[in-house]
């Protein structure tokens, strides 16, 4: 694990621009994990590899908003798929006990994701 404090996340990482390369509900129903592919340096003597996970333990809430419609008028040959699922910008909170995450992807004003948990961990992937 390279942290489990907020603060740290937020001061190190710099999430913009890196792809969601997967989403799952971890041993745990739940903890809810994303997979990263980290565009940005990473902090000196840190991994070699770019791929982190983002651990959320002990969820509240998760709310998926990949609207179907958004992805109908897309043919697979005629885009970059993944695009799709680049972070374009997100907000890390605590609120009371609670964190929230919120990751924006191919919309500016609503979060893709959405995550109440009880806390946060980021490991290397």
């Amino acid at each position: 694990m390279l942290t489990n404090k907020i603060n740290e996340i937020l001061e190190e990482y710099d999430f913009t621009d890196s792809i969601i390369t997967d989403m799952r509900w971890e041993k745990s129903l739940l903890d809810f994990s994303i997979t990263i592919d980290y565009n940005f340096n990473l902090p000196e003597n840190e991994m070699k590899t770019k791929d982190l996970k983002l651990v959320c333990k002990n969820c509240i809430t998760i709310n998926l908003n990949f609207a179907r419609k958004s992805f109908d008028h897309i043919e697979p040959n005629q885009t970059n798929f993944y695009s799709w699922f680049t972070i374009v910008k997100y907000n890390f909170r605590k609120q009371d006990k609670d964190y929230i995450i919120e990751l924006y992807t191919y919309e500016f004003d609503t979060p893709s994701i959405s995550i109440t948990c009880n806390s946060l961990e980021l490991h290397r992937y």
